[in-house]
């Protein structure tokens, strides 16, 4: 069989690679870092069936994740709405997650090795699976922290003027406070105190004075900045995760494209591996199921992203949100 090189250690990354080890197919993994560590994610999971999970070998890794049975989302200081999920979402930080499948891959017989890929780029057998391009210039900046000792055990999502946040309980009793928000030159702060002066600048003032004062869990904050949602067309590239699409994150639906995305690639590798399938063709069906299975979703929320970001856009969601006119629940199965 063929082996198959993965350059990337997050999410999308390392599913793949216990994905293909399921199948058998030798795999050696890249990670210029080491775990575990933090990242700017709003550690959520939604919307993934159980076989997708079975088929990657992750059921029992993400059996002892928090459940987050609804969401609530408020303008400002005013709740819009409130909805149970149809299957309870699950909330896990990166920090425990990425280790945990780190072990499980070399566990099935996978190599990860911790340095940067700087050989052949365009080999056969080379799967992208990076995460964010951080060269973009892009006019986003993403926040993220965890938080000890507040009541949260739904996903909160909170709307500002031209940024939002999402709060969510993860292990050990803490949640993850994450935010993205248009960069502003004026907003100064250091670590921590950096996301809560976004948060005064973007009117989610009440926010930041109810959480400014919970206990930080050191060294858990992280920023990035540089990057830009959408679609990346990269010919003769084949790319998983962050790496192939970046979906605005209001959405919840991130880190589950990370997963469904590796399952569907790794069935493709898996056949390339074998000799079933040319690598040309391998690249070509992954990127037509892909392109299905994730462009309702990418559509609704690039539509969808600018009005979160806007004052007339807030004002208009609040105006049907009061006359009940809100499709919750259609734009909740359009991003799953």
């Amino acid at each position: 069989m063929k082996e198959i090189t993965i350059v990337g250690g997050g999410l999308a990354g390392l599913a793949l690679g216990i994905g293909l080890r399921n199948y058998n197919v030798p795999c050696v993994l890249y990670e210029k870092n080491k775990y575990p560590r933090h990242r700017v994610c709003g550690e959520f999971i939604s919307g993934v069936s159980k076989d997708t999970l079975k088929r990657l070998g992750l059921l029992e890794t993400l059996s002892d994740c928090c459940s987050v049975p609804r969401v609530k989302w408020f303008i400002k200081n005013r709740k819009i709405f409130e909805m149970d999920f149809d299957s309870k979402g699950m909330g896990i930080s990166r920090h425990s997650l990425d280790r945990m499948l780190a072990e499980l891959f070399v566990a099935k017989g996978g190599k990860i090795i911790n340095k940067r890929y700087e050989s052949d780029q365009n080999k056969e057998g080379l799967v992208s699976a990076v995460g964010k391009s951080l060269n973009n210039g892009g006019k986003w900046i993403g926040l993220s922290m965890h938080l000890k000792g507040t009541n949260i055990m739904d996903l909160e999502m909170h709307s500002g003027i031209h940024g939002y946040v999402g709060l969510s309980p993860v292990e050990d009793e803490k949640i993850n406070l994450t935010g993205l928000f248009f960069k502003n030159p004026k907003v100064r702060g250091r670590g921590k105190n950096l996301l809560f002066e976004y948060l005064n600048s973007v009117g989610l003032t009440n926010l930041s004075h109810n959480l400014v004062h919970k206990e930080y869990v050191e060294g858990s904050f992280c920023a990035i900045s540089g990057f830009k949602f959408g679609s990346f067309k990269k010919d003769n590239e084949f790319s998983v995760g962050d790496s192939s699409r970046l979906i605005p994150p209001f959405v919840g639906n991130g880190m589950s494209m990370a997963i469904e995305s590796a399952d569907i690639a790794a069935e493709k590798l898996e056949r390339y591996s074998r000799g079933k399938l040319k690598w040309d063709q391998a690249i070509d069906h992954a990127k037509k199921e892909l392109n299905h299975i994730f462009s309702k979703r990418m559509l609704v929320a690039s539509a969808l992203h600018p009005l979160l970001m806007s004052k007339f856009g807030l004002t208009a969601i609040d105006w049907t949100s009061r006359m009940k006119l809100l499709p919750v629940s259609s734009l909740y199965k359009w991003t799953r």
